[in-house]
């Protein structure tokens, strides 16, 4: 996805925040002809409401009356826009299927998959994979796992192999279980080859 679309939809974004929330609308300056204060004002607003948008965002995620389509794209937004901050968010609904509304056969953007908290947990790199890795030693569901095993293996089976046995090595936790998750992953591995 190109940055200036990527740009439009965050201001789309901070634009239905603020109507819904009697927030200050934020203009982007004209990055061309702009003033240092102008564009440093700018960043700070952006940057101090960044998390009250994530926030926003999960809530109307939680909100019953949210379509499984615009749920979708909120957790495909959460990672596009980088909210590392929603890194726990997304592993705990990397199962959401967002087409399971049959009733839509599409979507706009050019990526919402089945599972956009896949595509959203890739996109924020390293921080996500240790926080799947730490969710691993406790999740007991076969789908959940494999869905955060084969998150990992978008980074390459020799890379994601790499960082399960350099993460879980640093947490001191213990060769059997190393080895069973290793083995899970490459299990994995093989069958999205």
């Amino acid at each position: 996805m190109n940055t200036k679309l990527i740009l439009i939809m965050m201001m789309s974004c901070l634009y239905c925040y603020a109507d819904t929330n009697d927030l200050m609308t934020i203009t982007l300056p004209d990055f061309t002809t702009a003033s240092s204060r102008e564009l440093g004002r700018t960043s700070l607003t952006l940057l101090k409401n960044r998390k009250e948008q994530m926030e926003y965002m999960i809530s109307q995620f939680n909100d019953e009356k949210t379509s499984i389509e615009a749920k979708g794209y909120i957790i495909y937004l959460l990672g596009k826009l980088r909210y590392d901050e929603a890194i726990p968010f997304l592993v705990k609904n990397i199962d959401f299927d967002a087409h399971s509304d049959k009733s839509r056969s599409y979507y706009m953007l050019e990526t919402v998959a089945k599972y956009p908290a896949i595509i959203s947990l890739y996109e924020l790199n390293l921080p996500a994979i240790q926080a799947i890795l730490i969710a691993l030693k406790t999740e007991t569901d076969p789908k959940r796992r494999r869905l955060m095993l084969f998150t990992i293996k978008q980074r390459g089976s020799n890379v994601g192999k790499s960082l399960i046995e350099t993460e879980l090595k640093n947490r001191n936790d213990s060769t059997n279980y190393i080895n069973s998750v290793i083995t899970e992953y490459g299990a994995i591995s093989n069958m999205y080859r």
